[in-house]
């Protein structure tokens, strides 16, 4: 195994809700007559040769399963594989790498059969032979409670292999390309996708909807989500509806604190702040994090120093020095050639530098405007 060579050691103190259970508060869940109706065989856990891989793919299509790890790319177009494209490999990424969340960790706990299962049904729609579980080490109990469910339901099928990988707890460690790399060796290309290494990450989150879709006959309209921080009274794992607001979700919790300052949807490092309680949780919110004054606190950007932090922190190998001065000179070029579609925005390099400059922002822009910028370029080729 290779381990990605950058990357932070955060802070690990901020697990309030680690040993607190779900607790579900989404109640029935009464969907209207779309003409849609999800096919419903199996009966148990041990279940998957009655489903041919066109039955799940459209199961999956039809529950309306996306990446729940923050993506949210729909899951039926990562199953379809260009012609010519196979991959061998399903990887389930079970590393809450994140201070604070612990909604994948209570889930991998509670319910590792049905995570057990829908990876079977993802890798057989992929046509993989084996399933890996990526699983970072300050979780050792989700380890055990996973490595049990495989020992109860083991590879079936067109699948030889089902394991469990123990990484350790380094942030991004869940990001798709730095956790391909740790459990395979394998570096993602440039551009590339991890089909092109012969993988393909789905969340814990998504294999569980997809048991679910697949036992129950129910598509994704609920998600576990941590409501957590030093602004929320009673830090919790809740099972919520999808569209469940903000306020709603947090007074399941106490309501906030006195001193609470600032609501974020996600976690510290990825996480986007909102100004709105009646925001809803959506299918790819895992966490939502309330900060009181002194943690909201907002410093002055000052003058970068050349310390090379934030170039040692980045778990791509970028510049992200380089990557800077070009994003704020407005030198698209520059940005483009430093390579900033690669930056995965995890935030490593804001949170190392010594001058507060919010390098993530810089690239957002940045690569929101190459992007259109290189569609430009291809559409004025193909007129010529």
């Amino acid at each position: 195994m290779k381990t990605f060579p950058r990357g932070l050691h955060v802070d690990d103190n901020k697990l309030d809700t680690k040993d607190k259970p779900i607790k579900d508060v989404a109640g029935v869940v009464s969907i209207p007559d779309t003409g849609c109706q999800i096919p419903v065989k199996a009966a148990n856990l041990d279940s998957l040769c009655q489903f041919s891989a066109k039955d799940i793919l459209h199961l999956v299509e039809s529950a309306g399963i996306v990446g729940m790890g923050g993506a949210g790319f729909p899951t039926f177009k990562k199953l379809v594989l260009p012609e010519g494209i196979a991959v061998n490999t399903v990887i389930i990424n079970g590393c809450e790498c994140e201070p604070y969340i612990t909604a994948d960790y209570r889930l991998m706990l509670e319910k590792p059969e049905r995570i057990v299962f829908g990876a079977k049904l993802l890798a057989k729609a992929s046509g993989a032979s084996k399933i890996i579980f990526g699983i970072e080490d300050n979780k050792r109990e989700a380890v055990k409670a996973v490595k049990a469910a495989i020992r109860e339901h083991p590879a079936e099928g067109p699948i030889d292999i089902i394991d469990v990988v123990v990484l350790p707890t380094k942030y991004p460690q869940g990001g798709e390309k730095q956790l391909i790399q740790s459990i395979t060796g394998k570096e993602v290309p440039s551009g590339g996708l991890p089909r092109d290494v012969g993988a393909v990450v789905f969340n814990a989150a998504t294999a569980s909807a997809a048991a679910d879709a697949a036992l129950d006959g129910v598509p994704l309209t609920k998600r576990v989500i941590t409501v957590t921080g030093s602004g929320v009274k009673e830090p919790q794992n809740l099972l919520v509806k999808i569209g469940t607001t903000v306020a709603e979700a947090v007074n399941y919790c106490g309501g906030m604190t006195a001193d609470a300052a600032k609501v974020i949807l996600g976690g510290p490092m990825m996480g986007v702040a909102v100004s709105d309680l009646n925001t809803p949780v959506e299918k790819t919110t895992s966490c939502i994090l309330v900060l009181n004054e002194r943690e909201a606190k907002l410093f002055e950007e000052s003058n970068c120093i050349r310390c090379g932090r934030c170039i040692k922190a980045c778990p791509t190998g970028l510049m992200p020095n380089f990557l800077a001065e070009g994003a704020k000179a407005k030198n698209w070029k520059k940005a483009d050639k430093e390579h900033v579609l690669d930056c995965i925005e995890c935030g490593c390099c804001a949170y190392v530098c010594p001058s507060r400059i919010p390098l993530v922002q810089y690239f957002k822009k940045a690569k929101l405007i190459v992007t259109a910028l290189r569609k430009k370029q291809a559409d004025n080729a193909k007129r010529n």
